[in-house]
């Protein structure tokens, strides 16, 4: 498996599917509502990093990497060169622009040039390869347009013209000059040249290749100030208008190939949409030439290209850069052997599934028959029967259907609603009656001829107009309605978004009967107690009177029987 380049940062992700609305080949795989990039299916775009709201998607970053690799050159003295993509002016400012090769040398590099001089070998080369061919020609410059075109299009694989890009044409240029111990890092807009160098036959010709946004991370860890530098030249002279390259358009403008626009020969397509609907439309042309650019608008609007500039401000700064830069009047030969590259279709082979396995499917988010299928494109597909497909590729879940997931929270919340123990009306802001459950209707004997009319017909609708003054979220209190011999405990809030009041009623009565009958209980237990303790007093006061008029009379009689006694001694 191919190293990954682009991946997710999940901590970053939130569940909104835009990356695989705008993937060109669907390589997004979704788990548990992570989306994650299949290693396997990516072409290296770039375009989620582009667009992902959330900035969940990143590319591998090779600064670490690239630090020890330089440093082990600069150890071993190795020679290290530098190639840089020309739309380098769109990721500077004018001042800076012309401190860049000063900048580069500071960082470590050897050697220091534009890309553009491999592009013109590219140009001049791909001109030549697809003059007088009976077949319409891709050009192969966009390592996006080659990997799209070898991984998902195998059948125009013959199509692609056998010429390098003008980042491996130029750094075979450099390794003939400087013998192939030298070592080339391209550093440009694009994330998929870090897939390119990797591919099979070009493999180790360029050690690195970096990003715009990695150049300026390893200028601010190496402290280079561009402002503080000289302006700086380049270690080599670009040839004819290969400034240009960049732009759409501009590998035709590069190989002096006139296109107004209005040869029907000559389609230069910027954008995958433009790219893909060139690419269908092939079948039966001849002698056709494609030139596509992955990015809309070209390279200059690279996902690396590490600067916030405008299209316009981005197009003006390659026209004026190309315009002012020195130029070699010269006109070099090219080595066509040199350039030649032998493309072959990759891998990627869609699986087959039964109707009856796609049908499955659907019916799990309830699509029964062909009307069915909305193919809304909510879930990043573009038609229901193509997300069926990517279940069973186990690249989505059924899940990720808005319209069937909307359906089921509605019908939980109308199933919710109706069985609710708590008696629910919905009202309009003008507190007319839009619907009530059984609950409800139950407590306030109320059926469905009520809806339309005003809450006032059920009951007192003071309580209502007193929460619609309060400007309150939501407001609770408990409420008698004698009428209907209930007492409740009432819930109102006000939903800003549909103009809606929502009432809850809580039946409270019998816990209330039940906490009056046992506050009687107690009261009568109390005053039982009461007169039982009054009783008990009396009673003890009446025999402790008792006890003392007894033992009164006990003492008088012993006094007596004692007299006697003394008396009958006397005797």
């Amino acid at each position: 498996m191919p190293e990954k380049i682009v991946y997710t940062l999940s901590a970053k992700c939130k569940d909104c599917y835009r990356c695989i609305k705008v993937c060109p080949v669907k390589a997004i795989s979704f788990s548990g509502s992570q989306a994650n990039v299949n290693n396997e299916k990516c072409i290296a775009c770039g375009t989620c990093i582009k667009e992902c709201p959330q900035g969940a998607k990143t590319f591998r970053n090779d600064v670490s990497g690239f630090e020890s690799f330089l440093a082990e050159n600069k150890k071993n003295n190795v020679k290290t060169a530098v190639s840089l993509a020309p739309s380098f002016v769109c990721a500077f400012n004018k001042e800076e622009v012309k401190k860049v090769p000063s900048a580069l040398k500071k960082l470590g590099f050897d050697y220091v040039a534009e890309t553009a001089v491999g592009a013109y070998e590219t140009a001049v080369a791909t001109a030549k390869v697809s003059d007088g061919k009976n077949k319409p020609g891709i050009c192969t410059a966009c390592p996006a347009a080659v990997n799209y075109v070898t991984m998902y299009r195998q059948d125009k694989t013959e199509n692609l013209i056998n010429v390098v890009s003008p980042m491996i044409a130029h750094a075979k240029k450099i390794k003939k000059r400087f013998g192939d111990g030298v070592k080339v890092v391209f550093i440009g807009p694009c994330v998929a040249k870090k897939s390119e160098i990797a591919w099979e036959g070009v493999r180790g010709i360029v050690e690195y290749a970096l990003t715009f946004t990695e150049l300026k991370e390893l200028f601010a860890l190496h402290n280079i100030e561009l402002s503080s530098l000289e302006d700086g030249v380049f270690d080599e002279e670009v040839p004819g208008k290969s400034r240009f390259f960049p732009l759409p358009g501009g590998l035709l403008k590069t190989a002096s190939i006139e296109n107004d626009g209005l040869d029907g020969r000559i389609f230069h397509v910027n954008g995958f949409e433009d790219f893909k609907n060139a690419v269908d439309s092939m079948d039966g042309l001849r002698d056709v030439l494609i030139e596509p650019l992955f990015c809309g608008n070209g390279c200059i609007n690279g996902p690396a290209i590490g600067n916030d500039k405008n299209i316009f401000e981005k197009r003006k700064d390659i026209i004026d850069y190309a315009a002012s830069a020195k130029t070699s009047g010269k006109t070099p030969a090219v080595d066509m052997e040199c350039l030649s590259i032998n493309f072959k279709p990759g891998g990627i082979k869609p699986a087959k599934y039964s109707e009856e396995q796609i049908r499955r499917v659907l019916e799990k988010t309830g699509k029964f028959s062909e009307k069915d299928e909305l193919n809304c494109g909510a879930c990043g597909y573009d038609s229901c029967r193509d997300k069926a497909f990517a279940v069973l590729d186990k690249m989505a879940e059924p899940e990720m259907c808005i319209p069937f997931m909307r359906k089921a929270a509605e019908a939980k919340a109308d199933k919710i609603f109706e069985t609710s123990p708590n008696g629910i009306i919905i009202t309009d802001d003008n507190f007319n009656i839009l619907s009530m459950n059984e609950a409800f209707k139950k407590m306030f004997l109320a059926s469905d001829a009520l809806k339309g009319k005003h809450i006032s017909v059920l009951f007192d609708p003071s309580e209502f107009y007193d929460f619609a003054r309060s400007n309150e979220k939501a407001g609770s209190g408990i409420v008698s309605y004698d009428a209907y011999g209930i007492k409740c405990r009432q819930i109102i809030y006000y939903v800003k978004e549909d103009k809606r009041y929502i009432g809850i009623f809580i039946n409270i009565t019998k816990t209330y009967k039940d906490k009056e009958k046992l506050n009687e209980i107690k009261k009568q237990t109390i005053l039982k107690a009461k007169e039982l303790l009054e009783h008990q007093i009396e009673t003890a006061q009446k025999m402790a009177l008792f006890l003392g008029e007894s033992t009164a009379r006990s003492e008088e009689l012993l006094n007596q029987l004692l007299k006697i006694s003394e008396s009958d001694n006397d005797l």
